[in-house]
């Protein structure tokens, strides 16, 4: 299966290219054995510089890639990804 890949977390990692955002928390630290939980793999991602902070929806951070590098970063490792199939 191809979401193994990130440990469960390749889905989040497409909805974030395909809706262009993700409405998540920011964890301050988490250890690497709970790196699958979806909060803090998106944290990961935002401390890494792969998100930023766009806004707010009811309260809760909108993560965004920060620029078009990342983002084709990003798309290019998804579409990778699938063409290697499981």
């Amino acid at each position: 299966m191809v979401n193994q890949q990130l440990n469960g977390n390749f889905d989040r990692l497409k909805t974030i290219m395909e809706e262009g955002q993700i409405v998540s928390d920011v964890v301050k630290s988490f250890p690497l054995k709970q790196l699958e939980l979806p909060k803090n793999f998106t944290s990961l991602l935002y401390y890494f510089g792969l998100l930023t902070f766009r806004g707010t929806d009811m309260g809760y951070p909108v993560l965004a890639p920060p620029n078009q590098t990342v983002r084709h970063l990003m798309y290019d490792y998804i579409r990778q990804a699938l063409d290697d199939g499981p």
